[in-house]
Parts: C-alpha cells; structure tokens; sequence
C-alpha cells in the first residue's frame, strides 16, 4: 500500500506547518506501473476476521482496494471498512507531470466510546461487550492533484491541490464508565459489576460531525550558487480552509435516530502560510536558515442561541539548522 515512510527532523519540518516539534511523517504511495500487474492478498482468522486487499495497476493507474471486517477485541466491536485509492500519473512532454489521486473510506463499526469498569473486567472478562447500540459511521471522500514542472535538475515547481469531505456519526449511550445517561442505577450496576441491558435504557446520543478541507500549495525548488557557495533554496506558500459543523442529537429510545437537537455548531479556519529555506554548502558542513510565517483566521457560530465569535493569529517561525 505504500513504497515507504518518510520521517523529517531539524529545521526542515518548517516546510510543513507550525505543529511539526516532534517531527513529520510523509506516507509515499507507489507510482502506477507502466506495465499491467496486479496482487491479491487475502487474511482469515477467528472471530469472523477477514482482511483483503486487491490492486490493478497499468498504463500510468494504479487502484487498491481493501477490504477489513471481523468482531473486534469485545463482544459488541463488530467492524467493517472499505478503503479505495486511486492514482494516476501522467508525463506530460519532458519537463512536465501529473498526479491525480482519488480516495474513499467508509467504515460502519460498533463501537462505543467508554471501556469497561474494573468491576466488570474483572466479573466478566476482556471479551465483555456491553453498549450493543452504539455505532460508529464514517465516509471519507477526497482528491488531489500534483503538476510537476522541471524545466532543468537545477529548478522546480510543484504545485499541489488538494480538498476531502469527512462524514462521521457517532451513536452511543455512554461516554464514561461513570455517566449517567442511562440513570444512577444503570451506572452504579455497572461501577459493582452487574450486568446491564442497554436495549433497556431508552437513551442514544448522536454526535454528528461533518468537516470539509480544502487548499492549494505551490513550491518552488533552486539550486544556485550563493555568497560563492553552492546553494539550494526551497519556499512556498499555502492557501488552506476547514470548516466543521457539529451537532449533537439526543433520542428517546435505545436504537433512535432522531430526537433532540442539543448542540448546532460550525466552525471555520482559513490558514495562509509561506516558508523559505537555503541550504549553505561548505565542503562537509551545511547551514540551513529558514522562516515560516503563518497566519490563521477562525470563528465559531453557535446556531443555538446565535453567538458568534472570531479571532486570530500571525506568528513568525525561525528555524537555523547546522
């Protein structure tokens, strides 16, 4: 599924974006293969395991397709998840290329978001499976695209697009091993561990978000003789927007799906940022100065009660690596 895993260190994470301290790691999925081939792999085991994945590739695509589903570490984690790429490269005259990617993830899983009391692992074992109700559903749909263009080894501009829609519903009826959505009975039973039905407690809470992202970013690669010194300077600039509308509906019934709406929210970012670098050689020794500047913008809206609030940040990111 990928060629390899990059992981950058040093100042050279400045390239990438402010939250990089520890590092950042760069997944690289294979180039299509100019001559048809294919795989197919297939894994079983026991609790209804299965783990498949096929690819096709050929003429510059590349498609992978994989497939998991199986019950999970308790009685009540049953998942299913699909996950679909698609890649295609293209070389256009000899300076110039085009990757186009395509993906999509889709999982319907139950699982909840608490884990069991001590009490309850210790009646009932690991395997305990307890909030048969809660659901986890999420679509993942996104795109980009890559123009390479390279006039000469010593120059490039890549410029990279890139947007996905991010779908998540998240069912359940419990948060905590402590909360009382179900009542002080129902969590008490839990905390001496009793069994409980949760098909009995006629409460399911909904929180549904949904995320959209989107951006573009050009970069440019010189290599050139600096101060008597042979050089390689790299800078770029980003465009980038988010937005997240989150609510959270509360049913009245163990398996409901409509109820309540007691949260409304959307939030909004629009991120622009730009860095620049210089690799200095001297003999066995490089110096490499960089900045990166990033300015961010953000509000949330609550559609509730109509409050509203905006605010955001400029900040200035040096970096000088030996």
């Amino acid at each position: 599924r990928y060629e390899r895993i990059e992981v950058l260190k040093g100042v050279g994470m400045l390239a990438f974006g402010p939250q990089t301290i520890g590092g950042v790691i760069n997944y690289i999925t294979p180039d299509p293969p100019e001559d048809f081939e294919g795989q197919l792999a297939l894994t079983a085991g026991n609790r209804d395991y299965v783990n498949a994945r096929a690819s096709l590739g050929g003429g510059g695509f590349l498609v992978d397709l994989v497939r998991k589903q199986g019950d999970g570490a308790r009685d009540t984690l049953e998942l299913q998840q699909t996950d679909f790429n698609l890649k295609y490269a293209l070389d256009i005259g000899d300076t110039q290329a085009l990757t186009l990617r395509g993906t999509w993830l889709s999982e319907d899983s139950q699982v909840g978001y608490s884990g069991l009391t001590e009490a309850e692992y210790r009646n009932f074992g690991p395997r305990y499976g307890f909030d048969q109700n809660a659901n986890f559903d999420i679509n993942r749909y996104g795109v980009s695209a890559t123009h390479e263009w390279s006039p000469s080894e010593a120059l490039a501009l890549t410029t990279s697009a890139y947007g996905f829609v991010f779908e998540r519903d998240w069912w359940r009826q419990s948060s905590t091993t402590t909360d009382t959505q179900c009542g002080t009975a129902f969590r008490d039973a839990r905390l001496r561990g009793e069994r409980v039905d949760f098909d009995a407690c006629q409460s399911v809470q909904g929180r549904l978000r949904d995320y959209d992202t989107f951006g573009i970013e050009p970069r440019l690669r010189l290599g050139w003789t600096a101060f008597g010194l042979p050089s390689e300077l790299n800078a770029g600039v980003r465009a980038h927007w988010e937005s997240q509308e989150r609510r959270q509906i509360n049913a009245a019934s163990a398996t409901g799906r409509t109820g309540t709406l007691a949260e409304d929210q959307r939030r909004e970012t629009r991120g622009h940022s730009g860095f620049v670098s210089n690799r200095f050689e001297l003999g066995t020794l490089a110096i490499v100065p960089a900045v990166r500047v990033e300015h961010v913008e953000y509000e949330r809206r609550n559609d509730l009660n109509g409050s509203h609030g905006a605010d955001g940040i400029t900040e200035v990111i040096p970096g000088l690596g030996f």
